[in-house]
């Protein structure tokens, strides 16, 4: 299982992570498969690859998500295969996956109190 090779971030890719250290798919550039940098604003950050905590995290990750590091380029024909299972969120925070990517959810998604659904696909 490969893991992605921590590489400087585009300069449109800078976090802001507070409390999670960087090492959660909240994090925009752990979420991009790439390390922090200085031109991050995050706090006590772990996203770097001298952290054995990042590679932990990232197996973690890849362990719950298999798919959580493609990109959407990656999937096409899989569009509808990629649901969420929000339990918490209402489905309108960035770590849902339905709602980062401007999409509503689906009838395949397992979401719990969703409020990012079009009322007209589930009736």
């Amino acid at each position: 299982m490969a893991l992605p090779e921590p590489t400087l971030p585009p300069p449109s890719i800078r976090c802001t992570c507070t409390k999670t250290h960087c090492l959660k798919l909240y994090c925009e550039c752990l979420k991009a498969g790439r390390t922090c940098t200085d031109l991050c604003a995050c706090v006590d950050c772990l996203n770097r690859a001298k952290f054995p905590e990042r590679k932990k995290a990232l197996k973690h990750i890849k362990k719950t998500n298999p798919k959580a590091f493609l990109r959407v380029s990656n999937l096409k024909g899989h569009e509808d295969s990629r649901c969420c299972a929000c339990q918490k969120s209402l489905c309108n925070k960035k770590y849902c996956s339905c709602y980062q990517s401007g999409r509503y959810c689906t009838p395949k998604c397992k979401c719990v109190d969703c409020k990012n659904r079009s009322s007209d696909i589930f009736v």
